[in-house]
């Protein structure tokens, strides 16, 4: 249980992608936050709290309009954590590809994962799609993946939680991304 914060705190401040580079270090884990921080590029406010998370990791970058912020429930028996990751590229179809590419990593590292389909809200000129996945491997783990794309921007929000396979936290989750949301606006 002591190891597991500190591993999950290295694990969450890895860049998104096999071809990330490193961006700009807004807080560093273990830094406390000054307050809310506000993406110019896509509207998106990342508040120092958000339901039960509390905000420890901002990072801009590999490219120069991404973002990501890391968030964890302090509650030592729920082990559980919120990676949001704001990414810009073309234009294009949706998010079906992302959820592809981040299941079929899951199977890499989880042969024995189970994957079923999420239901995820979406606003107005987003596309979505999610995903809900458990495992018995590691000790046992939880996640659940909820992808936002505008196809007229390229912008594309993901929000990747991750927890002890046997608890249940789709209520936390669902208030997180209500307090955290796509962006209204076209960016």
């Amino acid at each position: 249980m002591k190891l597991f914060v500190p591993c999950l705190l290295a694990l969450m401040a890895l860049p998104w992608g096999a071809s990330a580079q490193p961006g700009q270090m807004i807080q560093a884990p273990g830094q406390a936050a000054t307050g809310p921080y506000t993406d110019a590029n896509s509207g998106a406010i990342f508040p120092v709290t958000a339901g039960v998370f509390r905000r420890f990791r901002l990072t801009t970058g590999p490219g120069p309009q991404d973002v990501s912020a890391g968030y964890v429930d302090p509650d030592p028996a729920a082990r559980l954590s919120v990676t949001v990751f704001i990414e810009h590229g073309p234009p294009g179809p949706g998010c079906g590809g992302l959820a592809d590419i981040e299941r079929s990593e899951l199977m890499k590292s989880h042969s024995d994962a189970t994957i079923s389909p999420l239901e995820a809200t979406t606003p107005d000129s987003y596309s979505s799609t999610a995903f809900a996945a458990r495992y018995r491997e590691d000790n046992g783990g939880g996640v659940e993946n909820y992808y936002y794309c505008n196809g007229s921007s390229g912008m594309r929000m993901e929000y990747a939680f991750h927890h002890l396979a046997g608890f249940d936290a789709l209520a936390l989750e669902d208030a997180f991304i209500a307090a955290i949301a796509p962006p209204v606006r076209k960016p």
